[in-house]
């Protein structure tokens, strides 16, 4: 796009990859103004923002909060913490926390696939099984319903508050 440019300086200028003496004017090539990028980060709330507000505080008070963080949270926390101050009980707590989701997430499976499993097998001997060994199978499914309730009660313990 050609425009305009006059120089008031005292000195030339060069603008667009020509010279301009002092007082003097000319029409030059000017790139395009670029249009404003769309604002989708700007209008979210920074949780790095929010997390180092979080990190300045007292060990006390950081503890306490980390269960309402999620996993990504709780990785960047970490990693800010690392680089900033590295205090070993913030860092203990943020691990132990994550350890506390990873173990409740495994007995979750581990308590689902024993309960598949045990489906399976009255499944199995639905059509052919005694009316004594039927009760027993039937037990031992209520018995995995009962390891996955208990897993799933772990899981939702150290699992951050939904938001609706």
């Amino acid at each position: 796009m050609l425009k305009y440019i006059e120089n008031t300086t005292a000195g030339a200028i060069f603008v667009g990859g020509k010279l301009i003496p002092p007082g003097e004017g000319r029409e030059v090539e000017v790139p395009e103004p670029a249009a404003p990028a769309p604002e989708t980060e700007s209008t979210q709330p920074d949780a790095h923002a929010e997390l180092a507000k979080l990190l300045d505080q007292a060990i006390g008070l950081i503890v306490p909060a980390l269960p309402t963080l999620s996993d990504e949270d709780l990785q960047k926390l970490q990693e800010i913490e690392t680089a900033a101050k590295a205090r070993k009980g913030v860092l203990e707590a943020v691990q132990d926390l994550r350890l506390a989701r990873a173990d409740a997430a495994m007995a979750l499976q581990e308590a689902q696939k024993a309960l598949d499993a045990a489906k399976a097998k009255l499944e199995g001997l639905a059509a052919t099984v005694k009316p004594a060994d039927r009760a027993a199978a039937e037990d031992e499914v209520a018995d995995a319903e009962a390891a996955l309730a208990e897993a799933q009660a772990l899981v939702d313990e150290y699992s951050p508050p939904q938001q609706e």
